[in-house]
């Protein structure tokens, strides 16, 4: 998992009913000062609509690393003079053909406030972009593609659906990475005054970074430190977290762990499951479990940070997805907040009653409802997890759409067997 040393924001999910379990929260986080407004406009395409909706989420998710202050329209909801009520705009261009409002554009070619396009549409500026941008957009070109991004010296794979021509006028504009072809390189994020563009939009639907074809939209997240002005260093940092810690493993397996990360100095997370259910049907509590339950302790003595993985791990029989359908791939029918609250509360319970305490939540098999996910929000302010509309994320992100700090998982599962 990817960090920086951005701050997360806390969770801004409202909270619900009473209840005599507290919350859950990580702590020590707080809205770094002077977090910028952002305006995100999504282009609706009616060719795609579900993936251009998609689109603008994940260009939410990669924002919301750096200011949770975040508002995502349609363009078609745009409002004459809204550009102005923020302090950096964000354009998702989906579609190639479909105009976009003259309103949006007239106060876009207006404003002095950052504006990042990402995609389609650039060419519809109402401006003379050779002297306002320094460069200038020409057709959208959907053959002989290239297939690499230089970026910082570095060539990665590039897999693209289309590109914009774009002709640099002036020596004092910016090209901060370019797609290698076999004439003259395209530039693939480029900067003219306060406009910045982005020749493409970014994809997180891989399962894990793809490195022949996510580069471009790794590039894309790193680019973003400098439209927000950050000012971060590099820092690469991973988590480590031991997986489905439940009362099936040998205790002695979870103590040789936890003594081998500590004599590295590394700390690390574990997904710990509270009242396991197997594929019997029978259920086996860690307060039925002494031996084990000490294992954990001194797990967290050894320096881990543990995780509510669920509260059985499955709705059924069997390792699962506890709070979603997978069969019907559906909500589980007849849910209610009340019925997820009482397992995340007993969830909590059990583990405070044996001096274990929950600092984040994961939910099995990244898969629930949008009921569930707004109860987890309600009793953790973090989640260690990768969850839809993005496949993974390059770092954390805060709030997500039901109000969790999201940590996400993208380096991908070690299986011992392989």
């Amino acid at each position: 998992m990817i960090e920086d040393r951005t701050v997360l924001p806390p969770t801004t999910g409202a909270r619900h009913g009473s209840s005599n379990v507290p919350p859950a929260q990580a702590g020590g986080v707080a809205v770094a000062p002077g977090t910028p407004r952002v305006l995100i406009v999504n282009q609706r395409s009616p060719s795609y609509p579900t993936v251009s909706d998609r689109c603008g989420r994940q260009t939410q998710m990669l924002v919301r690393h750096f200011t949770p202050n975040t508002t995502l329209i349609e363009e078609d909801a745009y409002a004459a003079g809204t550009v102005a009520d923020y302090d950096r705009v964000v354009v998702v261009g989906n579609d190639a053909v479909t105009p976009l409002p003259s309103a949006l554009l007239k106060d876009l070619a207006a404003t002095r406030q950052p504006i990042l396009w990402l995609g389609f549409g650039i060419s519809e500026f109402p401006v003379d972009m050779d002297l306002a941008y320094g460069f200038v957009p020409g057709f959208t070109v959907g053959d002989e593609l290239p297939d690499e991004v230089e970026y910082r010296g570095q060539r990665y794979p590039a897999v693209l659906e289309a590109y914009t021509q774009i002709v640099i006028t002036l020596p004092s504009t910016q090209v901060f990475a370019t797609y290698v072809t076999k004439g003259d390189p395209i530039p693939y994020v480029v900067r003219g005054e306060n406009l910045w563009y982005v020749n493409g939009r970014p994809n997180l639907d891989s399962s894990y970074p793809d490195a022949a074809t996510d580069a471009p939209t790794l590039i894309f997240a790193d680019v973003l430190h400098e439209f927000f002005e950050t000012g971060i260093g590099e820092e690469r940092r991973a988590v480590v977290r031991l997986e489905d810690v439940s009362v099936h493993i040998d205790p002695q397996h979870i103590t040789g762990a936890a003594d081998l990360l500590q004599s590295h100095g590394v700390p690390f997370l574990m997904g710990v499951i509270p009242n396991q259910r197997y594929a019997d049907g029978s259920i086996v509590s860690l307060r039925t479990r002494p031996a084990f339950v000490a294992a954990l302790r001194t797990a967290t003595e050894r320096g881990a940070t543990i995780a509510l993985h669920g509260y059985h791990h499955t709705w059924g029989t069997g390792e699962d997805y506890e709070f979603w359908d997978e069969t019907r791939n559906a909500p589980i029918a007849g849910e209610t907040w009340e019925m997820y609250a009482a397992k995340v509360e007993d969830g909590i319970k059990i583990l405070r009653d044996l001096r274990l305490e929950p600092r984040l939540w994961e939910t099995p098999h990244y898969a629930a409802s949008p009921l569930a996910y707004r109860v987890f929000a309600h009793y953790f302010s973090h989640a260690v997890e990768n969850r839809e509309p993005a496949s993974w994320l390059p770092y954390p992100t805060a709030p997500d759409e039901y109000g969790q700090a999201l940590i996400p998982e993208n380096i991908g599962y070690i299986n011992p067997d392989e």
